[in-house]
Formats: C-alpha cells, structure tokens, sequence
C-alpha cells in the first residue's frame, strides 16, 4: 500500500526500510519547516497531515521567517498553511535563493480572503520557479449533483484527483470534497526552453466556475491544486505546490466529512512523498518503489520447507543483528 491512501501501485516496503535506516544510521534526514511571522495556521490543525509526513521520516518544524536572513541549511521542504498576509521583497529574495540555489522545495496553501490579498510577491517565485500562480478568487460549482449538501454552498462541491505529477502512481482518480477554494492557475510551458513541468493535481468539473473581487466569472475546469517540478536551478531538482484551501485538508473537516476529505490530506501527503524522494535524489539517496508483479511461483515440498527455514530463522536473525548495529552506534546519544 501508497502511504496516505491505499491503491494497490506499488511496493514502498524498501524505501520506506531504507527510509528508516537513513534516519538512525545518517546525520542527514528530511526537514518540513513550517513557515510562521504571516499569521499562517498553526500545524496543529492538520495533525492527520503531519503524522503522514512524519511516517515519511521526516523531522516537522516551526519556522518565523520574518526574523532570519536565510532558509536553515537543513531545510528540506518550507510550508505555508494559510498566510494572511504575502512576503516582504527581502523576505521573497530570502525564499527564492534558497529554492534556486539549494535546491528546497515549497508548498504555498491559500485560502479565500475577504480582504483581498492577491499574494503578488509568492505569485513571482511559483511563477518564475514553477509555473503556477494562485488567483484572487472563489471556486463554485453550479451542478447541484456535485454539490456538498451538507455544507450548504455553492463553494463547497466534489471535484476530482489528476493522475500526474506526484499522483501519476495511482490506478485512477479519485473523489474530494474542496471548501471555499481559490483557483490556480497552471501556464504552459515551452520544453525547448525550459525545464519546468507542471500540472494540475485536484481540478472540478466542467460545471466549475470561478469569481474574482471585481466580480469576473470565468467558466470550466477549475484547478484548485497544483504541482511542477524544475530541473534547471543549478543541476538541483526543485519541486512547488499550490492548494487553493487549506480546509480540505483540516482536522475539524476531517472529522465533520470524512473520507472524501482524507482523500486531499492524501494529495497532500502524496506530494510530501513526491518531494522528499527527489530530496534523496539530491542526497544520492533515492530508492524507487517497486511495481507490482503478478507473476506466480510454484513451489514442491523441498522448496516451500526451505522458504519456511529462511522466513522463520534466516531473517529474523538478520534483523536482529541489523537491530544490535544500529543499538550500539546509536546508544551514546
């Protein structure tokens, strides 16, 4: 099983194994900086969230951006839950940097403001970085069937996963419910030119439609979510996310809607996923998952007796030793 949501794609056993042992054995493991200072939500809203990212190995912390003068060298990925207000120009200068020359790799979650903050100076680094932008607007669907009755409002419908980027892995889409979302905008890019690929991770129906401040209506898809990688920064791999809410990711939306909300904290920890393991990359680290194979092995009495020996003693044995190791390089800390 995928880590966040269970479609039968791929074996992660190795990975998630050599996950582990990287994070006893090495002085080098994933950091999630939180970003604070813009009066961003507080992590513990989106403890389903961030237990799935620390399932990956990851170490989770807090970061007030408004008092350093660069990213931490350990950061691995910087997120943004909600800001209410955009980054200053030396504090866009900050994060751009450190995305183009170390590598680092950011989420941005925007979610609708009635005070009108367009995010100009975020919208310039995912723009120049990775393609994407987030609007001033609000999502709504105008097809009453894909409407979330127990919400009663037109912002709040079901829309649907897009099988790229960081959920290429999956059989097929799937169902999410989206709260009083932004949309996001995902522009083309020229492959001769750039080496920048994005794509649209959670979109509406046909029946979408979005409205902005000045009251323009704009009618289709809407893409809500969004992902893009970018190869070209100085030979580092940098990935960008953008979600259009952060309440479908929430705690108190979980627990009032259920599944169909656990499958975006999916998406999202899907693209946590999607980053750390490019993080591996950088480090030399990367372990692919295993595709499934179907083949079948037929086994005579002699062999299933001798796989019977090798699971029950051979391997035991090696992880218990492999246990003993990692004990005593590690018992002095």
């Amino acid at each position: 099983y995928q880590m966040f949501y269970q479609y039968k794609s791929a074996i992660q056993v190795e990975q998630k194994l050599t996950s582990a042992i990287l994070f006893v054995t090495s002085d080098k493991y994933p950091v999630v900086y939180c970003a604070t200072g813009h009066e961003e939500k507080s992590r513990t809203e989106f403890t389903y969230v961030f237990n799935g990212i620390e399932s990956l190995g990851c170490d989770i912390r807090d970061l007030d951006i408004t008092q350093i003068e660069t990213i931490p060298e350990d950061a691995t990925i910087l997120i943004f839950l909600g800001p209410k207000y955009d980054l200053t120009d030396s504090e866009t200068t900050m994060v751009e940097q450190w995305l183009e020359q170390d590598g680092g790799q950011i989420i941005f979650c925007a979610d609708y403001d009635q005070r009108g903050e367009s995010f100009e100076n975020f919208n310039k680094i995912l723009t120049k970085l990775y393609g994407l932008s987030i609007n001033l607007d609000l999502v709504e669907e105008t097809d009453d069937s894909k409407k979330i009755n127990k919400a009663n409002q037109d912002s709040a419908f079901i829309g649907t996963s897009v099988s790229k980027g960081p959920l290429v892995a999956l059989q097929k889409p799937y169902d999410i419910y989206l709260f009083s979302s932004r949309s996001v905008n995902v522009h083309s890019q020229d492959s001769s030119i750039t080496m920048i690929e994005n794509y649209p991770l959670i979109q509406s129906a046909k029946t979408g439609k979005s409205t902005d401040f000045e009251g323009n209506v704009k009618e289709g898809v809407q893409v809500v979510a969004a992902a893009a990688m970018n190869s070209g920064t100085r030979g580092m791999v940098t990935h960008g996310a953008v979600f259009g809410s952060t309440l479908g990711i929430s705690d108190a939306y979980y627990q009032q809607y259920g599944q169909l909300v656990y499958n975006e904290i999916s998406t999202f920890g899907y693209t946590v996923h999607w980053m750390v393991s490019d993080y591996g990359s950088n480090e030399g680290n990367l372990i692919e998952a295993k595709v499934y194979d179907a083949t079948s092995i037929a086994l005579d009495k002699e062999k299933s007796n001798m796989l019977a020996i090798v699971s029950m003693a051979v391997i035991p044995a090696l992880i218990i030793g492999g246990g003993v190791v990692v004990w005593m390089r590690r018992r002095h800390l």
